[in-house]
């Protein structure tokens, strides 16, 4: 059971959206990754690693994009950690 709550967590993609041009974790966000902590917690194992990657639009150049992509993959990673 608790395999098939990890496996809701990560398909869910209403949780994967930042605001334009933010890299703000909101609070329903903070609360999918803190449901996704502890249901890695509960998993010992199952995870050895975790990578986030950030993604952006193409509404800004490259550079800024790539920039926006590597703070938002770092908020997510950052409370992922404090969620233990």
């Amino acid at each position: 059971p608790q395999q098939i709550v990890l496996t809701q967590l990560l398909k869910d993609p209403n949780h994967a959206q930042f605001g334009l041009n933010s890299a703000e974790v909101t609070s329903s966000q903070a609360s999918y990754l803190n449901r996704l902590a502890q249901a890695l917690k509960q998993n010992p194992g199952l995870v050895q690693e975790i990578y986030v990657v950030g993604h952006a639009d193409e509404s800004g150049s490259d550079r800024l994009n790539m920039q926006l992509s590597k703070r938002r993959a770092e908020e997510v990673a950052q409370t992922l950690r404090r969620a233990g």
